[in-house]
């Protein structure tokens, strides 16, 4: 074990090995191949995604520069994997023979590079990676997981604010739904009315917390008791009132074909 340790350690960061060779691509008929020990090189791994202003992580594609280290006392095969001069892990003993010989086989002061896709995140203070090399790597977006991370908690800040404004007796309004549909259905209007009336201040409340347009279910449901009730002319102050906190967001049809038809009953 303690071999694997100092052989996956690999002695101090490298670069590339000759900055004035030849950058060759190397293993064009390879399978894409998972390199091994980066939990050993934890401290790369930080300064490489550092490197590129992403100090929470991400994903990235890169050109990743093998070089042999035959020098290597546990492996004689033994390749390093370097990206942008952090060395990052080693290619698997079962490919390290094959990819030694490619590099063996390249013109004195050549290096041989390959493209990699490197994924990392700090998790309690502690970094996990994973580097993959090869011509057939899967497409992949680049990712920057502090800037997700903002974006997360800035969802969570809003939908946070939406509940609270949304709320009526701690509860969201969208709970009170079932309420008024079995009042409706028991002929108790009144009451019905008296809760969508809060559910309407309640819609009012989120669609300033959140810059857009109420939710129109609480005022379809009042002109829906009131139409049934016959008191048409009714609706239009809760139409108006709607339509004025829409601001100048779109004003759903349902609601508009109501006011026209709640209008022209008023003789407008």
């Amino acid at each position: 074990m303690a071999g694997l340790f100092e052989r996956l350690l690999g002695g101090s960061t490298a670069g590339p090995a000759s900055p004035d060779g030849g950058r060759v691509a190397v293993g064009q008929p390879w399978e894409p191949i998972e390199v091994v020990g980066e939990s050993y090189r934890r401290a790369d791994i930080e300064r490489f995604f550092s490197s590129l202003g992403r100090p929470a992580g991400g994903v990235t594609t890169s050109e990743a520069v093998l070089e042999a280290e035959p020098s290597n006392r546990f492996d004689k095969n033994a390749v390093k994997v370097v990206v942008d001069g952090y060395h990052l892990g080693y290619v698997p003993g079962d490919f390290a023979p094959r990819v030694a010989a490619a590099l063996r086989q390249l013109s004195r002061g050549d290096i041989g590079v390959i493209p990699a896709r490197v994924w990392g995140r700090p998790r309690d203070g502690q970094w996990s990676a994973r580097v993959t090399i090869g011509h057939d790597l899967d497409p992949e977006i680049e990712k920057d997981y502090g800037t997700e991370d903002l974006e997360r908690n800035r969802r969570f800040a809003d939908e946070a604010r939406r509940r609270e404004a949304g709320a009526i007796k701690g509860d969201f309004w969208t709970i009170f739904k079932p309420e008024v549909m079995e009042l409706k259905k028991q002929g108790r209007y009144d009451e019905a009315l008296m809760r969508l009336y809060q559910m309407v201040s309640a819609t009012e409340r989120v669609a300033l917390a959140s810059a857009g347009s109420p939710d129109p279910w609480p005022t379809d449901q009042i002109c829906m008791i009131l139409t049934k009730q016959k008191l048409e002319v009714d609706q239009l102050r809760h139409l108006e009132r709607f339509i004025k906190a829409c601001g100048g967001h779109d004003i759903p049809d349902k609601i508009k074909a109501r006011y026209a038809k709640a209008r022209i009953a008023r003789g407008e």
